[in-house]
């Protein structure tokens, strides 16, 4: 499954190949200060998909996580499907890339963190505490390669929970459980 359009911040559907943006936003739905309510009247959640990236160290120049910079195709995966249900928005922590404004901004009600390396870790770990510190209510849950092998690097009281496995299938579940007010326990893959 791949994703064919991306709405950019002026909500104007963009080709996936591209997109000069650093933020990806979808809209679906009417945006609201707490959850919105879709056509049916069903609840929508406000999620938050974060992609860290590495900071580069003063002077170091090898690695591949420093030298390269992939799309976060993992994410915009879970994005596509939680797309019909949730308002969802996906921050790139590129360089000049505002968290805090991003969080701030948006108010989630839970965030997604993909970790799939293991220098991951400390960023994640960092994004992780920025976003419960701004809101302290959102869920903030972590997936990917390396959250799926070494869940316990992450049994910090600033994550709520790790995605193992296919994060497309996760996280729908999940999100659809904390809307429904369900203990997110009960998800397959937590």
């Amino acid at each position: 499954r791949a994703l064919a359009v991306l709405a950019g911040a002026s909500g104007e559907g963009l080709p996936l190949a591209g997109i000069p943006a650093r933020w990806y936003v979808w809209t679906t739905g009417v945006i609201g200060r707490k959850s919105v309510r879709g056509e049916n009247g069903e609840l929508r959640m406000k999620v938050l998909l974060v992609q860290p990236r590495q900071v580069r160290r003063a002077g170091f120049r090898a690695g591949f996580r420093t030298m390269a910079v992939v799309e976060p195709l993992g994410l915009e995966m879970v994005a596509g499907a939680l797309r019909g249900e949730h308002q969802v928005k996906l921050v790139d922590m590129l360089p000049g890339v505002d968290l805090d404004a991003a969080v701030t901004k948006f108010s989630p009600d839970v965030c997604g963190i993909s970790c799939s390396f293991t220098v991951d870790v400390p960023e994640t770990l960092r994004v992780a505490h920025a976003v419960k510190s701004l809101k302290p209510s959102c869920f903030v849950f972590v997936g990917g390669h390396h959250a799926s092998l070494n869940p316990h690097d992450f049994a910090v009281p600033h994550i709520d929970a790790v995605a193992a496995g296919e994060g497309e299938a996760v996280a729908p579940a999940l999100v659809r459980a904390l809307a429904a007010g369900d203990d997110p326990a009960g998800v397959k893959g937590l």
